[in-house]
């Protein structure tokens, strides 16, 4: 793209005036990037180079000559332009050089004015976004800080979590041990109390037996001395009966003799069965006395013994409540 020609002279003092405003535009900008320059970091340099290279492609955009326009825009010296170098709307109209050329400054200068306006513009926008990008950042860092600590807070959490349930499920399962050991006692105790009531079934039992065995053997004996006596009376009477012809021969002789004779003899046979017969009732009430003795005995040892079973289910139950009680107590964080 041609550039214009330089024109040194006084007429061009209008494309001066408003170059002169630009440069104090830019060098107020100038003065507010430093400022800038001094609190940011080092992506602000960076920012006033992509700027400067900005204003070039202004320069060539615009047709300025680089003494004219972007020389003394930027604060830099631009190049001496070729010999016939001039602008597309001065071609043909050699005689109205210098008025063209300073009209085409006025619209230039102005049209630079609105390009620096806009850079302005830019440049804030720039320097916002910029803004907010570093805002963005900083923020997706704090949020990355926050999603590592939630993590930890959250394992941290759920250890402690899981360190509760395993807690939980110990005591759930002591618990259990010990409703099983306490199932176990209770069934121990149920176990000696039908043996003990089965024992107690077979002593009545056998308590029974041995009395019936000893009625049976008393009534048997009373049989049998009864026996005795009846076979003694029956010999008796078979020897009486054998001397009957002899006492039916002296019967007249000795009949108030035999009677008396016969009659003590009957007396002493049934007195000796009487005097039996009183021993064998005196041995038996000797026996029920001792039985009624060892029964009561056997009572008093079943008292103490429901006394002491009813002890141990009084200690039972105290245990329990003490274990119920210990369940129900909150629970600590360890």
């Amino acid at each position: 793209m041609q550039k214009f020609k330089p024109n040194t002279n006084a007429r061009s003092s209008s494309a001066s005036r408003k170059l002169g405003q630009a440069r104090r535009l830019e060098s107020k900008d100038s003065q507010r990037s430093n400022s800038k320059q001094t609190q940011q970091s080092s992506g602000s340099n960076a920012s006033n180079i992509r700027r400067r290279n900005k204003d070039y492609e202004l320069l060539n955009k615009v047709n300025l000559p680089s003494e004219v326009g972007g020389g003394i825009l930027l604060g830099i010296s631009g190049g001496a332009p070729k010999e016939g170098a001039t602008s597309l709307s001065a071609r043909g109209k050699k005689h109205d050089y210098t008025i063209d050329k300073e009209e085409a400054s006025d619209d230039i200068t102005e049209k630079k004015l609105q390009v620096l306006n806009q850079k302005k513009g830019v440049d804030v926008d720039f320097d916002v976004i910029s803004n907010r990008l570093d805002k963005l950042e900083k923020e997706i860092q704090v949020s990355n800080e926050n999603e590592e600590n939630l993590k930890l807070k959250a394992i941290e959490q759920e250890q402690w979590h899981q360190s509760i349930q395993k807690n939980k499920d110990e005591l759930i399962q002591h618990k259990k041990q010990e409703q099983l050991k306490i199932k176990q006692q209770q069934q121990r105790i149920e176990e000696e109390r039908s043996v003990i009531k089965e024992e107690r079934q077979k002593a009545q039992q056998q308590r029974e037996e041995e009395l019936k065995q000893k009625q049976r053997q008393g009534l048997e004996e009373k049989y049998d001395n009864l026996d005795m006596v009846m076979q003694y009376r029956h010999k008796v009477q078979i020897k009486n009966q054998k001397l009957a012809k002899v006492i039916d021969e002296q019967f007249y002789q000795n009949l108030d003799y035999k009677k008396q004779k016969q009659g003590e003899q009957i007396d002493s046979n049934k007195q000796r069965a009487l005097h039996e017969l009183d021993e064998m009732e005196s041995s038996e009430k000797t026996q029920l006395k001792v039985l009624e003795k060892l029964k009561k005995q056997e009572l008093e040892l079943i008292q103490q013994l429901e006394d002491q079973l009813e002890k141990e289910e009084e200690a039972q139950q105290r245990y329990n409540d003490a274990i119920q009680l210990g369940s129900t107590l909150p629970q600590t964080k360890t």
